[in-house]
């Protein structure tokens, strides 16, 4: 039975903003795009024609406005959420099973923090919510995963969100073994990649991953 290829949508925050080589690699690939309100000023000045503009639009200046005429631009008042969740559950409600974030960190720690609780907050919605930006990528995981990366990256694994007991690596240059990772305690940092693909696991807990962008 021929089975469809899961969607894969955008969104571009309003934080620090990416460069446009890691924005147009993406965006080619991207089934929608989706800015959140201020941050359609960023695709005003690559020449990049977003999907949707979303949010309460008290950022979106009128000449950016008048420069994107083919997106479609829904106006989120609620005060609940953020733009950013915002964007997301749009995305959702949209079908899509694949979410890469960008503008999600710098600027702000508070809004560059709270977005990182999202891949919290949505994490079993989709099956990928990845965080991207020009240094690193970050992404969530729980259970066990495997993840590639030339030899030599850097990976660090955090348990922001609790304690996560018995993490074991493969591929990995310092080897953990059934230890137990709490933020404030013991975590693993700047460790790196053997191999081209590492496996973490652990038996219970979420833990946060960041990955140095590769060149």
């Amino acid at each position: 039975m021929f089975m469809s290829k899961e969607k894969t949508a955008l969104i571009l925050l309003n934080g620090e903003k990416p460069s446009r080589g890691l924005l147009e690699t993406h965006w080619q690939i991207s089934d929608l795009r989706v800015c959140a309100d201020g941050a359609a000023a960023v695709c005003d000045e690559y020449g990049f024609q977003p999907d949707v503009i979303l949010g309460d639009l008290d950022s979106l200046k009128q000449d950016t406005k008048k420069h994107l005429p083919l997106s479609q631009i829904i106006e989120a008042t609620n005060q609940d959420y953020t733009d950013g969740e915002k964007a997301i559950q749009f995305c959702i409600n949209e079908g899509v099973g694949k979410i890469n974030l960008f503008g999600a960190l710098g600027k702000r720690s508070d809004h560059a923090l709270y977005n990182l609780g999202l891949l919290r907050t949505f994490h079993r919605d989709v099956s990928e919510l990845t965080i991207y930006s020009d240094d690193d990528t970050v992404l969530l995981i729980s259970g066990e995963k495997t993840l590639s990366a030339s030899p030599g990256t850097r990976i660090s694994l955090l348990p922001i969100f609790g304690r996560v007991e018995n993490v074991t690596t493969h591929g990995l240059k310092y080897a953990l073994k059934r230890e137990h990772l709490e933020l404030g305690y013991f975590s693993s940092v700047s460790n790196s990649f053997s191999d081209e693909s590492a496996i973490v696991s652990f038996s219970s807990g979420l833990l946060l991953v960041v990955i140095g962008r590769q060149t």
